[in-house]
């Protein structure tokens, strides 16, 4: 009995020492097989990472194309804008000199040719074309030249000549007859005696004609005789020329404009008194108006309408080309 359990003893440890070996092989395995499934996720994973960022880089890619060619489509884009504001701003630059030439020429209204010429020039500016410096350096130009030109306060010297008309009214004419000179009937003498009828008679008539005559010493300036009729027709005379000075001032026609400051002056001196405070203000003021000069000539922009018309021209034909391609196609 003895034997039987020593015999069964060793085959019982040797039995319970491999549970424990096959326990630890049973757990390094699952741990071998979690730490593959791991790394299999883990590869799966990287897999999933490397193509999303493999789809990334295309879409990168595909993004920075289609950035080139908006890029492209903008640029195509902004020269049709400008070729379309060409198309129509450069007819509007040569209508604002052409306007500016005309004020200049027939108006020599310098303030709102100035305005015109500078609206002109922002246009050019706006367009950005190197075609066009020439035509920007021109334009300065002549706002420069416009600007230095001497500036005549047409709208002063007109209320001038207006305040002039009116005070031509209070002159008085020429007194028909001085103090001294005024006519005296004299007296008829009574006589005691007696004359002869023929004699009397003539001492009548001779006394009725002395009333109607007035006799004047020759060392004395004739003076002429005016009725109040005539006296108006002078004064409505002179506010006519005062008004022709008025247009001859707007038209800026030098010569004119003296000429009828001259016979204002004339007639001044031949039919109204010459020592009246009024007659001597008012020949002050004409000899000072005489001295101002009217005749102020702008420059001409027959250079720079001739430039915009060469350069419309130009543009004209641009236009024509691309139509005619457009057709083509």
């Amino acid at each position: 009995m003895n034997t039987t359990s020593e015999q069964n003893t060793p085959g019982a440890t040797k039995s319970k020492l491999h549970w424990p070996i096959l326990i630890i092989l049973l757990l390094i395995l699952i741990v071998f097989s979690l730490g593959c499934l791991q790394i299999l996720k883990l590869q799966k994973n990287l897999l999933n990472t490397t193509q999303q960022l493999h789809y990334l880089d295309l879409a990168a890619q595909q993004q920075i194309q289609s950035s080139a060619q908006n890029k492209l489509t903008i640029i195509k884009l902004s020269q049709k804008l400008n070729q379309n504001e060409a198309a129509w701003m450069i007819p509007q630059i040569k209508t604002l000199i052409w306007r500016a030439n005309i004020l200049l020429t027939l108006e020599h209204n310098v303030p709102t040719a100035i305005t015109l010429l500078k609206m002109a020039d922002r246009y050019v500016q706006h367009l950005h074309d190197p075609a066009l410096l020439n035509l920007h350096k021109i334009l300065n130009d002549n706002i420069t030249t416009l600007q230095n030109i001497p500036k005549i306060d047409v709208s002063t010297i007109y209320m001038r000549i207006q305040s002039l008309s009116n005070q031509i009214k209070q002159i008085p004419l020429v007194n028909q007859f001085s103090k001294h000179e005024k006519s005296v009937v004299p007296k008829a003498t009574v006589t005691k005696t007696t004359k002869p009828l023929w004699k009397r008679f003539f001492t009548g008539t001779w006394g009725t004609i002395k009333t109607f005559l007035v006799i004047r010493h020759h060392q004395q300036p004739i003076q002429p005789l005016l009725s109040a009729q005539q006296h108006q027709i002078i004064i409505t005379k002179l506010q006519i020329l005062c008004a022709q000075a008025q247009w001859a001032l707007l038209q800026h026609r030098n010569k004119l404009y003296h000429n009828l400051l001259q016979k204002i002056q004339q007639s001044i001196k031949e039919h109204f008194s010459q020592n009246s405070k009024y007659s001597t203000k008012i020949l002050q003021e004409i000899s000072e108006l005489q001295k101002i000069n009217i005749d102020v000539q702008p420059p001409k922009l027959d250079n720079t309408l001739q430039m915009i018309d060469k350069i419309d021209r130009a543009q004209f034909g641009k236009l024509a080309q691309r139509l005619k391609r457009a057709q083509e196609k």
